[in-house]
């Protein structure tokens, strides 16, 4: 099949790109499909790469489009970028010729519905791989207005979108019940979470991790937060945590990342002067092995707003080196869930600084325990989200789109 997918990144380590990567490789070269994908030339920071605008990259067909960036000051800058990038992917899709399925992601959130014109002008069927649910998580984030005539129109063409489309690809379990109840049909969304590969990150024990060394750490516990420091999260109850236990030596916070909120967790580490709170940008991705494994506990955090507009990735990056995760947030999370079925960390319900501190003791004191929690993730994650088994699944739901979507369009 000639397979279109559209997102702003393509790349290794460039965030949703990063498995649209290794989606379109494994097509090219496990299933034997012509894939083509057309992104942006801006990185994930805005700035401009100077990679050629069309090339064959490792088997995949990359066109890159230019388009004028008006940065994310504010929502009318947003929506602005949003629009400039739709119309851009207009142009190049309306020469790209006829493929049997497109494949939209959510980044930028209007790239859909640049996908349903196209599907509908072309008459391919269309598949929508939903990272996060917009503009919903706007809304639920107050970053807009209900009553914003912007928001009401970007919210139709989401709806438009999202349930005209032959399928969605929702990453997580409450991702899809929100899908369904925004009016998308059960049957065409399908759970197929983001996954990691399982010979690039591999368990990495404590003693033989260098990068300890480097950051000063010897036998302490390090509960360490791993990704994006943005507007999902809540910090609050781990920074609390710092504070009490800022005269315990044995006990480290370790924040490693970049986001929105980046300088608010270093305003509060300078401003109360916590020797036990470490924060660092990302390191290398060739050291994300060796990153991931510093911490002894991961710790994940979810507004109760996002539930089901987004799903942590970093769940996955923790079960794949072995370290149990302690997560703060909503039970009906994906997070929640995933932990719970495979015995591999536990939930604390946001605001309980005082069950997080118990459970943090308990840590401390009984390690044999978070190894066995570990223990647990690894054989979790290499059974249901390693590369190979998701990747597996986007085949068939490709495959299975293409013809189903073929025979309601009259097409062999």
């Amino acid at each position: 099949m000639r397979i279109l997918f559209t997102n702003q990144l393509y790349g290794q380590g460039l965030s949703s790109g990063h498995n649209l990567y290794e989606l379109a490789q494994y097509l090219v070269k496990e299933a034997g499909h012509e894939v083509h994908v057309l992104c942006g030339l801006a990185g994930y920071d805005g700035s401009l790469s100077d990679l050629p605008s069309s090339q064959l990259q490792d088997g995949v067909h990359v066109h890159r489009t230019r388009w004028a960036r008006f940065g994310k000051a504010g929502m009318a800058a947003r929506l602005a970028d949003y629009s400039a990038f739709m119309l851009a992917t207009l142009r190049e899709l309306l020469h790209a010729g006829r493929y049997d399925v497109i494949v939209n992601l959510t980044d930028p959130p209007v790239a859909p519905w640049a996908g349903t014109l196209m599907s509908r002008i072309y008459g391919v069927p269309q598949i929508i791989w939903c990272m996060d649910v917009h503009p919903d998580a706007m809304l639920e984030l107050g970053l807009i207005s209900p009553g914003n005539p912007a928001a009401r129109m970007a919210v139709a063409a989401a709806r438009a979108s999202f349930t005209g489309a032959d399928a969605v690809a929702a990453v997580g379990r409450c991702m899809r019940e929100r899908l369904i109840a925004n009016g998308c049909s059960p049957e065409r969304v399908q759970v197929i979470t983001v996954w990691n590969d399982r010979n690039e990150l591999l368990p990495l024990e404590r003693e033989a991790n260098p990068l300890r060394r480097e950051l000063g750490l010897n036998d302490e516990t390090v509960f360490m937060y791993s990704g994006n420091i943005g507007l999902m999260h809540e910090f609050q109850d781990i920074l609390d945590a710092a504070r009490i236990f800022q005269d315990r030596r044995d006990i480290v916070f370790l924040f490693v990342g970049q986001g929105r909120r980046f300088t608010e967790i270093e305003a509060f580490q300078k401003k109360h002067s916590l020797p036990n709170l470490l924060i660092r940008p990302y390191f290398p991705r060739e050291r994300l092995r060796e990153s991931l494994s510093v911490g002894d506990v991961h710790l994940i955090t979810l507004r109760e707003k996002a539930v089901g507009v987004s799903v942590p990735g970093k769940l996955y990056s923790a079960m794949a080196v072995a370290r149990p995760v302690f997560f703060i947030g909503s039970r009906k999370s994906e997070v929640a869930l995933t932990l719970d079925e495979s015995s591999s960390g536990l939930c604390i319900r946001p605001g309980d600084v005082a069950g997080l501190t118990q459970e943090i003791l308990k840590a401390v004191q009984n390690r044999a325990a978070l190894e066995t929690m570990g223990r647990a993730g690894r054989r979790e994650f290499e059974a249901k989200y390693e590369r190979e088994v998701c990747c597996r699944s986007w085949a068939e739901l490709i495959e299975n789109t293409a013809q189903a979507g073929g025979r309601r369009r009259g097409r062999p």
